[in-house]
């Protein structure tokens, strides 16, 4: 199931969608399009909504205090340092557990384009009201910065059913990389480039 499937099937959920929301929700400086930065410094640049995912349209751009130069329908957020990871939970009638934790590796400036994904022993623990508000669904991914939630999903993580591998390589098209017999396809279009899908290493 991917996410415009999820903005069907959960209409109650719809709001978590919205990043700026989220953003705002967890206390992080934010603000949308009309507001200006509150201090000198980088900031992550994001489409409000973004159902296509890959993180497409986000940039990290430095900005001025005061500054005001960001598009319609993008909002602006404090930047964070850390480890990008993405954790699957489920829940367990009580709470949520974690049943899957990845980290992501980027060997470019593009935010979209991680170059490997690999299984982590990491532990996030789900501790914001926001998540114990979410009822009637099974599964959540949260994708973090460090312990910083960015993004919610209701569905798991796509990249890592169906097989047992503990780290993929991302095939770029840009890459010119051949293709293995073990290649897992997943092919998604992303601004100038496309992910061609996986070559599973462990």
């Amino acid at each position: 199931m991917e996410d415009p499937d999820c903005w069907e099937k959960y209409p109650h959920l719809r709001l978590y969608f919205n990043k700026l929301w989220l953003a705002d929700e967890l206390k992080y400086i934010c603000g949308p399009c009309g507001v200006p930065v509150p201090k000198d410094g980088k900031y992550i640049i994001r489409p409000i909504y973004n159902l296509t995912g890959m993180g497409i349209g986000a940039e990290i751009r430095y900005l001025k205090k005061g500054e005001n130069i960001i598009k319609p329908g993008y909002f602006w957020s404090e930047y964070f340092e850390g480890n990008h990871y993405s954790v699957d939970y489920k829940f367990d009638m009580i709470s949520w557990k974690q049943i899957l934790c990845v980290e992501g590796k980027r060997e470019s400036d593009k935010l979209y384009k991680f170059s490997s994904w690999k299984k982590s022993d990491r532990e996030i623990y789900l501790v914001h009201p926001l998540f114990w508000r979410i009822k009637y669904v099974q599964y959540l991914n949260v994708e973090f910065i460090d312990t910083k939630p960015i993004e919610i999903h209701f569905r798991r993580n796509p990249d890592f059913l169906n097989h047992d591998y503990n780290e993929l390589k991302v095939v770029w098209a840009s890459d010119n990389q051949s293709i293995p017999d073990n290649f897992i396809s997943a092919p998604q279009e992303v601004e100038s480039d496309k992910r061609l899908g996986f070559i599973p290493l462990i």
